[in-house]
């Protein structure tokens, strides 16, 4: 997802900035991991979670990501973006493929800032009612319209 950053955070760890301006803003204090998620590292860093929102645009760690939480039953929602910023889903582990190929950055220079808003509130909305109602709710989101599947 794209992040937001002040020239404060120029050069810094990406979580990092995004918890400084987390406290800044808001006041909001959020502990982060500044590391990339591996097969070695992958136990730790999700272990406490009560759910793992995965929104990477990194197919390696999405793949490692997906695979830590269908072992260990945990659930796990993907918010995944076209490379071009036209076509994103929010969907459960259960229908989410890990897709071939190298994957990409979606967010260069705020060009699809606009649908990675819209993407951001589709998962905080899937988000809030599974923790809320227990519901898993899946969409399609695409330049023509969003889909519930």
């Amino acid at each position: 997802m794209a992040q937001f950053h002040t020239k404060m955070s120029l050069r810094r760890n990406k979580a990092q900035a995004l918890a400084q301006a987390m406290l800044g803003l808001w006041g909001i204090k959020v502990d982060v991991i500044p590391h990339k998620v591996t097969d070695d590292n992958v136990g730790v860093i999700l272990a406490k979670s009560d759910l793992v929102i995965d929104c990477t645009d990194n197919i390696a760690a999405r793949a490692c990501i997906k695979g830590y939480c269908v072992k260990q039953e945990m659930p796990l929602l993907h918010g995944a973006m076209s490379q071009d910023g036209t076509f994103a889903q929010v969907v459960w582990t259960e229908m989410f493929e890990v897709e071939a190929g190298e994957g990409g950055a979606t967010c260069e220079d705020g060009e699809n800032l606009p649908f990675h808003v819209l993407v951001g509130a589709y998962i905080a909305q899937v988000t809030k009612t599974f923790f809320d109602k227990g519901k898993r709710i899946n969409w399609q989101i695409a330049s023509s319209g969003v889909m519930r599947i």
